[in-house]
């Protein structure tokens, strides 16, 4: 069964693209329009619609995006999601894009027309122009893990900047000199807040 990614592949355009022209918006060339719905009729793929709701309705169902769940504590955020969510009576759409701003704008964008009650938002790489809509629309959204600064969502966050700013200086106070950063991945927002700390003692010394 053919997916979004093969209807991008076949027509030569980003995913973001093909869920453009799934969601009838403007901002896509006529030309390009068209080339994607002839590779959705030539796959024969056949996105989900929106469901037909009332005001106040609910689907009882919250989205979570975060960017990977190995080897991080991104698996026990989620768990704790889960089970709070379920006790509820809610369920869960979890949707891991790896980093990659064209799959995160897939995502939200059937979160958006899936008419979720709420969306918990990890780390995004792609920036805050992909949630601004999430705001006008009125759906619920909890960030974590960083801070989108321009839009005023509920967030729950470390101090990234101070937690950098907190270990260089404890490695410098006890007298070590040659230190090695590891950073994390260079479109990270926590990865880069975690820098600007370190930057910021070293500006000092």
């Amino acid at each position: 069964m053919a997916n979004i990614r093969d209807v991008a592949r076949m027509a030569n355009v980003s995913i973001a693209t093909v869920s453009r022209v799934i969601n009838g918006s403007e901002n896509v060339s006529e030309e390009t329009r068209k080339k994607v719905l002839n590779a959705m009729k030539k796959l024969n793929y056949k996105p989900m619609m929106s469901f037909k709701t009332t005001y106040r309705e609910l689907f009882k169902t919250i989205g979570i995006l975060i960017p990977d769940i190995r080897g991080y504590h991104y698996s026990d955020i989620v768990m704790a999601i889960e089970e709070y969510a379920y006790s509820k009576g809610f369920d869960v759409m979890l949707a891991l894009p790896k980093g990659e701003p064209d799959a995160e704008q897939h995502v939200l964008d059937q979160y958006f027309r899936r008419k979720v009650d709420g969306v918990i938002l990890g780390e995004l790489y792609g920036g805050s122009k992909l949630i601004q809509r999430f705001e006008k629309s009125g759906i619920p959204m909890v960030v974590i893990d960083f801070a989108v600064d321009e839009i005023n969502f509920d967030t729950v966050n470390v101090d990234n900047i101070g937690g950098g700013y907190a270990a260089i200086k404890y490695l410098y106070e006890h007298g070590h000199r040659k230190i090695l950063f590891i950073p994390g991945p260079e479109n990270s927002p926590a990865a880069l807040d975690r820098e600007k700390g370190i930057r910021k003692f070293l500006d000092k010394v």
